[in-house]
């Protein structure tokens, strides 16, 4: 049976994907990378200051008010589940989707692990000053290697550079992205972790 969450994913993927949204909006793949930054971050993010980013800075284009209200609180919906799945330390995808095989087809700009990875890439850009002001030096590597394996899929050209920066001799983009797959479970979970340490510290 669907969830209410699950039905608000509908909502969301749906209006997302209309050729009436804004040029730059993200999709539904974007949202739950971008939405992971928003809720992990170390200071509460206002909702008018994330759905600009979403939206980039333009009118969404809603249909009218009953579907600028449906939209509206499945967004808060999703923004809700997975800031509770933080909070609890649960740092999960919700299994709205799987990896795709072979592992480089993670890159492809209609996979989804491709999608997220962009989405969050965008959200941890929009927190950058954020988190450089508030995280303390000793997590510094700690979050960047949560940043690299989180980032890694968001595009061909930042995975090779990662590469060419951290791969170990001889080591073939397949492989690295083979262990940053393998990787990306803990990598969530210390995002998460490093933003509410950083919060509790303030």
């Amino acid at each position: 049976m669907a969830t209410a969450i699950d039905r608000a994913a509908v909502v969301l993927e749906r209006f997302l994907a209309a050729p009436e949204r804004p040029e730059g909006c993200l999709n539904f793949g974007e949202l739950l990378g971008y939405l992971y930054a928003i809720v992990c971050s170390p200071e509460p993010v206002a909702r008018s200051e994330w759905l600009r980013v979403l939206f980039n800075d333009r009118d969404p284009g809603y249909g009218g008010p009953v579907e600028g209200e449906r939209v509206s609180a499945a967004l808060a919906a999703l923004h809700d589940a997975l800031r509770a799945d933080v909070l609890a330390g649960a740092a999960m995808l919700r299994g709205w989707f799987q990896p795709a095989t072979p592992v480089l087809a993670n890159l492809e700009a209609d996979a989804r692990l491709h999608q997220w990875a962009n989405g969050f890439v965008a959200g941890h850009s929009f927190l950058a000053d954020l988190w450089n002001e508030l995280t303390p030096e000793e997590l510094d590597d700690e979050l960047g290697h949560a940043l690299m394996v989180l980032s890694f899929f968001a595009g061909r050209e930042l995975a090779e550079d990662f590469l060419a920066d951290e791969g170990q001799g001889g080591q073939s983009l397949e492989s690295m992205a083979e262990s940053m797959l393998e990787e990306f479970p803990g990598a969530l979970a210390s995002y998460a972790d490093i933003g509410r340490a950083v919060a509790d510290a303030i």
